[in-house]
């Protein structure tokens, strides 16, 4: 499905040209917080005097890179000595790695959050000795209750009275118990060959460069590109570290740069501002959500699967950038991949009987509401899942129409009624991501301002997003030939 060039242009200047002006208008709103009382403590003094007031209203962003900084030197350690027992004693690797995590969380989350974790994996570790497969997902269930208990107010002010537990501490041992979570279910549904000693299973559920931010690393990677024979040299292995922790590190700059800025987690907390700003710059302060999320999790991803691949794993890809995708499938398959992987391979595909479309939409059912429960049974959650697994639903149905569609258009109309049929989904998984990023007051005044905009307002923002959707299939069309020519060579 091709169009001429000059088409091609006109449409990616069409979203970029609308990306970049919506970008200012959001720019601009930065001026209303100058005389703002910062009731919630969502500002910080710039890093230079001459500078704005940086946003430090994200509690995510801020707690992991403050826990990098304060324990780089434990990953570092971490580092070194797996790199020294690999080349002499690679037996010792997985106790390494067991205890190395151990006296990270100590030191992190307190004695409290460390038997906490502990209680999980030897809570799997037992029941995996079993062949049974839903026992794992029965105990799922039960530690997804407990992380879901651990996100209450009650249970905060209990660990904070009786145990000194600081909001950061549990912050961190809720992370570590849902990415274990995953990571504990792949060791036990996997049809591993041989029981494992604990120590090994235990390194594994705690392997510290993805402990608290992931991604998931399903067990046979981890098994075999870890204990098994590398040939990759040392000194290739070591620049590569270099080039990838380099790359993280200045996308923590593009982004600390950029909360001085673009106001984007403080305005979250402003209702009244939102509600009175343009379609340009509302719209554009959601695209700048989108943009900060994903970059957030470039950088906690590419740290993570940094030292992940100096450790010889087979990591997933880090996440692609939301402004070039288009499809509700394309963003769950590329955003996080780790985690889609999982979804695959333990839900959707063993539910997947016959290739059927009701049995599609039900495993993919199944998949969002495990989304649902392992994200937080919230509001906000809950919308963002019910209208993901919607969009997909109407994915599927309309690749099911089309194959039974007669080609009554030549390819370039074709990929022009696809562009125009995905935009309204585009938009709806757009607001959907609100909900998402910024709970339901901010998701609330983006679905409000749609269906209250005019004729006109709706059909402009539906005509930029045909040329997001034209230049995501041409990114596509890109790397396809690109991924194509090297599988030649």
């Amino acid at each position: 499905m091709t169009l001429s060039n000059c088409e091609r242009v006109v449409c990616c200047l069409i979203w970029i040209g609308g990306v970049l002006y919506s970008i200012y208008n959001v720019f601009l709103i930065r001026k209303e917080f100058t005389y703002l009382e910062d009731t919630y403590n969502d500002f910080a003094e710039g890093w230079l005097p001459q500078m704005p007031k940086k946003d430090v209203a994200d509690f995510e962003w801020e707690t992991v890179m403050k826990v990098f900084r304060t324990t780089a030197h434990y990953f570092i350690i971490h580092v070194v000595v797996s790199e020294y027992l690999r080349s002499y004693y690679i037996q010792l690797v997985p106790y390494w790695q067991s205890l190395i995590s151990i006296i990270f969380l100590l030191q992190t989350v307190g004695l409290f959050g460390l038997l906490s974790i502990l209680l999980q994996s030897v809570t799997f570790n037992y029941i995996s000795l079993g062949k049974r497969k839903l026992v794992p997902w029965m105990t799922t269930g039960l530690w997804m209750t407990v992380v879901i208990y651990l996100k209450s107010a009650h249970c905060a002010e209990y660990l904070a009275k009786y145990f000194h537990f600081t909001e950061v501490q549990g912050y961190i041992v809720m992370l570590s118990l849902c990415w274990s979570n995953l990571r504990c279910l792949s060791y036990c549904l996997d049809d591993v060959q041989e029981k494992y000693k604990f120590v090994h299973f235990l390194s594994y559920c705690l392997y510290l460069p993805t402990l608290f931010i992931g991604p998931f690393i399903q067990f046979k990677d981890f098994n075999e590109n870890f204990f098994g024979h590398q040939s990759t040299c040392l000194r290739e292995r070591f620049w590569q570290l270099v080039v990838d922790l380099s790359r993280c590190i200045f996308w923590i700059f593009i982004t600390e740069m950029s909360l001085h800025y673009f106001y984007i987690n403080a305005l979250a907390y402003q209702p009244e501002i939102l509600q009175r700003m343009s379609n340009w710059a509302l719209y554009g302060y959601g695209y700048c959500m989108g943009q900060f999320f994903h970059l957030k999790y470039v950088v906690f991803y590419g740290l993570s699967t940094s030292i992940a691949k100096f450790d010889h794993m087979k990591t997933p890809p880090l996440p692609k950038c939301i402004g070039r995708i288009h499809l509700y499938s394309d963003m769950w398959k590329y955003f996080d991949a780790g985690l889609y992987k999982f979804l695959v391979t333990y839900i959707y595909l063993p539910t997947l009987r016959t290739s059927q479309l009701y049995n599609k939409i039900f495993s993919s059912l199944l998949s969002f509401g495990f989304v649902y429960i392992w994200h937080g049974i919230e509001y906000n959650i809950l919308i963002w899942t019910v209208i993901n697994y919607i969009g997909i639903c109407l994915e599927n149905i309309c690749n099911e129409l089309v194959k039974l569609a007669p080609e009554v258009l030549n390819s370039s109309w074709r990929r022009r009624g696809l562009c125009i049929l995905c935009s309204p989904l585009l938009a709806a998984s757009a607001v959907s991501n609100f909900y998402f990023f910024a709970g339901s007051d901010v998701g609330n005044i983006f679905t409000h301002r749609i269906f209250q905009s005019s004729l006109m307002g709706n059909a402009a923002l539906i005509f930029f997003l045909y040329g997001c959707c034209q230049l995501s299939l041409e990114v596509k069309h890109c790397e396809q030939n690109v991924y194509a020519k090297k599988k030649i060579s």
